[in-house]
């Protein structure tokens, strides 16, 4: 399979302070992303005209009354962010899920992982959020959590299911040592499709039965050979033509795969090699990076780590047909 060579495509921003820039999403004309490393959310207002970009940060002194873990004596971070509209959002934080005002930047806890009856106390307290997903119907959220920075990475990391309705936390995956973006399929909403990074697969998985089935093997498929780490980070699914778009890790590539067969269709080359996640928006691919050095507190080794890229017209139609559709994430539904 060839490579789309877009090495030296101009970047389309980047805040320079970037570490680990991830989680990006469409809502409408507006873009939303984090910095896990920094835990900070970003917007820019408008994609087009890219402009009007604004920067939250999650911590203690901006949360919206008392913060209810300072005992632990550590950051926060994020992981994740959901838009529910252009003055609001929730995302995966350090210890749970929360919920931030964009105009005040004030923010708070909606629920925390210690919660759910599966975790041990001892266990959240060295798990944070790492990458997650709103259900079709905007009533669930599928969150994976992973060891935190400070901690070794095992496979104590698990996916938890938020029912937002009743605000209510219960094992959904358990046993993965980094989960990263999950998707729900299109058409069996017992099925969904998760990352798993450090085994470099995406399993087909089917919630009701249990089953598990080898989606795609970023490994052993053939097309990233000469790669030590090829880890599937971030990704985007078009349900419109059923292909998954795929940042992997160290590649500096985005892949696009059928959903349904798992077979490689396009992959495209980005001038970052840490490629950690994408989305789709009209007919271009939005990319995020991550810099070659996240824990040095200069970016002076990698000064455009952590930029985003837009890969022109990287849309995949297999059918050829080009519907007119809007490309905003699932918006949560809350009470």
């Amino acid at each position: 399979m060839s490579v789309a060579d877009y090495s030296q495509l101009p970047i389309f921003y980047h805040d320079k302070t970037a570490k680990l820039s991830e989680g990006v999403s469409v809502y409408h004309d507006m873009l939303f992303w984090v910095d896990i490393f920094k835990a900070e959310i970003h917007t820019l207002d408008n994609i087009d005209k890219v402009e009007g970009h604004r920067m939250f940060k999650i911590t203690p002194e901006t949360y919206d009354g008392e913060y209810p873990f300072t005992k632990f004596n550590c950051k926060e971070s994020v992981g994740v962010v959901f838009p529910i509209d252009k003055t609001s959002a929730m995302f995966g934080s350090r210890f749970g899920i929360g919920k931030i005002d964009l105009n005040t930047g004030k923010w708070k806890y909606l629920v925390t992982y210690d919660q759910c009856k599966d975790l041990t106390y001892d266990r959240f307290s060295r798990l944070r959020s790492n990458d997650g997903n709103v259900s079709p119907c905007g009533k669930f959220i599928l969150m994976g959590l992973m060891n935190s920075f400070e901690f070794q990475v095992t496979d104590e990391g698990c996916i938890l299911l938020y029912d937002i309705e009743k605000n209510a936390l219960t094992m959904f995956y358990d046993h993965i040592k980094i989960p990263n973006s999950i998707h729900w399929d299109g058409k069996n909403n017992d099925i969904v499709y998760i990352t798993d990074s450090l085994n470099f697969v995406i399993w087909k998985y089917n919630h009701k039965t249990q089953e598990k089935q080898l989606l795609i093997d970023f490994i052993n498929n053939g097309s990233n050979k000469g790669f030590a780490s090829p880890e599937p980070d971030g990704s985007i699914v078009d349900y419109h033509t059923n292909v998954i778009y795929v940042s992997v890790w160290s590649t500096s590539k985005v892949q696009a795969y059928d959903l349904e067969t798992g077979n490689l269709l396009q992959q495209f080359k980005i001038p970052q090699a840490r490629a950690s996640c994408c989305c789709i928006y009209k007919e271009d691919i939005i990319v995020t990076t991550a810099n070659l050095n996240i824990e040095h507190p200069t970016n002076q080794a990698d000064p455009i780590g952590g930029a985003l890229y837009r890969i022109p017209n990287g849309r995949i139609h297999p059918t050829g047909d080009k519907p007119n559709h809007d490309d905003s994430k699932v918006v949560p539904v809350l009470n």
